[in-house]
């Protein structure tokens, strides 16, 4: 694939004898300047509700228990959640709160040395197509580019980096001879464990196959072939028929709601946004939810013109490469399967619970450096350069990405400072709505917490849990009569825990009305019997009711089943027969 006076044709002398452990070395050094600042970031978005509030990952006693359900905690039924089957992450996650508790730098470190370790396994893999030279600035690219760095400053976001970094350790051990037992079954693990860290791992499956085919001259025997298609049947076997998980969300997004005919139009601003976040990284946001709902000029033609020159563009390249060097266009013809299969994936063929995202792109920008690093090697546009000039441009290139992607880093110091940088880039998320509401309810600015679930309900009317914030936000401006409206609202569309027990409180703390709230606790039992906040408060409502004996009996059996500082405060006050005050 290569030349012997192509050895010094990138980065000139400055890195004249480059070895791997320098390069590694090199990486990790880059790594800690860039990330450096994320380290000390905070939990943000879903990392309450998947680590903070998952009362599941905080134990590896739960550790078969992730293997039967999704990744979030359902506090209302005390049982994993149906949505998303990511055992291994829920393992890392517990191994990462047993040393680190509730404190996230701990999870923000191992998310930047696994992010390194893969910018390192893509050196690995340009390395047996490319200079070492190259495929160490390619592999910098990955490494520091702006759109992988949602996949290191997201704790929730950890999946990517495991599926990814199983992924294509199968990949690398693919190569040479695959009929021994020990490396197939080796291969087959890595798949597996890529698959119960992301669903998107069964990209890797044609993958290896793709890299078999074109690139091993000790082709795989059969019995490896058979052994992937029972490695990805035992997968459907767990997620389906025992952790019953079917779907990606329920219908929220806009995207997911969509018609089919709508998705089509979305596509090709789709595949835009993906290339303009490669190539201009400048407008970075969390919570992306529109849909192209018509042809228009800006949201349909200009992107597919530029799509169509875009693959055209790769078109050319490739038949040209082909016509020069056959062998280079194998490699060519590899990478761009690679980015194509990546694409695919996202297009919304098949909603998903936005309609693009940063992360999408950590698989898919591999197949696309792989096609651009290829492009510079063919067309020798960097041979007429002088090599201090490649230098400092590689330098310069490297710096600029890093540097937007430090920028970036800032924006997810915490909750607030994300959602008030992303919500002018993405005013139609309901997510990064709802996640500024609940920020100024912290925050006590109840009356702009109302501004943002007054258009979160309109977004996503149907999300029970912004009608229960958006009834907390007029609660805690004293009007009652609203708050209880939105509470209800919020009860009808799927019977939250948290309105029930809210609405259940404002009868108590304005109206001195214990027998409507116990009637409103009770009917929250019927859905949620193991929900230790409503058995207190059923217990409150008794004993406000003068049935102190059987007050006692709820909350004594309550503690016992879990011995939590709220249901000793109760049961303490009950005992001493002083008034029992509970907040929402």
């Amino acid at each position: 694939m290569h030349e012997d006076d192509q050895n010094n044709f990138f980065l000139g002398d400055f890195f004249s004898i480059l070895t791997t452990k320098k390069s590694i070395i090199i990486i990790f050094s880059v790594s800690l300047v860039v990330f450096l600042y994320s380290l000390f970031n905070g939990f943000v978005y879903d990392d309450d509700s998947q680590v903070v509030n998952n009362p599941l990952v905080h134990s590896l006693l739960n550790f078969p228990y992730f293997f039967q359900g999704g990744t979030f905690y359902d506090s209302g039924s005390g049982q994993i959640s149906s949505i998303f089957y990511r055992p291994i992450v829920s393992t890392i996650f517990t191994l990462l709160y047993i040393f680190s508790g509730t404190y996230p730098f701990l999870f923000h470190l191992f998310q930047v040395i696994l992010h390194s370790i893969n910018a390192i396994l893509v050196f690995l893999l340009f390395r047996k197509f490319f200079k070492e030279k190259l495929a160490l600035f390619t592999s910098l690219v990955f490494l520091v580019h702006p759109i992988n760095q949602e996949v290191v400053a997201y704790i929730s976001d950890l999946q990517e980096n495991l599926f990814f970094f199983f992924g294509m350790s199968a990949i690398l051990l693919s190569s040479g001879e695959i009929n021994k037992f020990k490396k197939i079954f080796l291969i087959n693990i890595f798949i597996l464990l890529s698959l119960f860290s992301k669903e998107t791992a069964i990209l890797f499956i044609p993958i290896v196959l793709l890299y078999n085919y074109f690139f091993n001259k000790e082709k795989a025997h059969f019995t490896f072939y058979t052994s992937l298609v029972c490695t990805t049947v035992v997968y459907i076997y767990l997620r389906f028929f025992v952790a019953h998980i079917s779907k990606i969300n329920e219908a929220l997004m806009p995207i997911m709601n969509a018609s089919l005919s709508e998705r089509i139009l979305s596509i090709p601003s789709i595949i835009f946004y993906y290339l303009q976040t490669f190539f201009f990284p400048y407008q970075l946001a969390l919570g992306h939810a529109w849909v192209v709902t018509s042809p228009s000029f800006d949201q349909l033609y200009i992107p597919l013109m530029v799509d169509i020159l875009f693959f055209f563009f790769i078109g050319v390249l490739g038949f040209f490469i082909k016509k020069k060097t056959p062998n280079e266009f194998t490699v060519f013809l590899f990478f761009l399967l690679w980015f194509l299969l990546g694409l695919l994936m996202h297009l919304q063929l098949i909603p998903l619970d936005a309609t693009v995202a940063d992360r999408w792109f950590y698989f898919p920008i591999v197949g696309l450096l792989g096609m651009i690093t290829l492009s510079f090697n063919f067309l020798h546009l960097i041979k007429k350069i002088k090599p201090e000039i490649i230098t400092s441009l590689a330098v310069v290139i490297i710096m600029i990405l890093a540097g937007r992607t430090m920028v970036r880093n800032a924006n997810w110091i915490d909750n607030l400072t994300l959602c008030q940088h992303d919500l002018p880039y993405v005013p139609e998320s309901y997510n990064v709505q709802s996640a500024c509401g609940s920020q100024f309810i912290k925050a006590g600015q109840y009356e702009e917490a109302k501004k943002h679930f007054a258009i979160a309900t309109v977004l996503a009317p149907k999300y029970s849990f912004n009608w229960y914030q958006y009834g907390l936000s007029y609660e805690y401006t004293h009007d009652i009569p609203k708050a209880r409206e939105y509470y209800y609202k919020s009860i009808h569309l799927s019977n939250d825990v948290n309105a029930y027990v809210s609405l259940a409180a404002t009868y108590l703390k304005y109206d001195n009305n214990p027998k409507q709230a116990k009637r409103i606790i009770e009917e929250g039992l019927k859905n949620y019997p193991n929900y230790q906040r409503l058995q207190l408060y059923l217990a409150v409502c008794e004993y406000k009711l003068n049935n102190t004996k059987r007050a006692l009996d709820i909350v004594t059996k309550t503690y016992q089943n879990s011995p939590t500082i709220e249901a000793a405060y109760v049961l303490r006050q009950i005992s001493n027969n002083d008034n029992v005050q509970l907040g929402n």
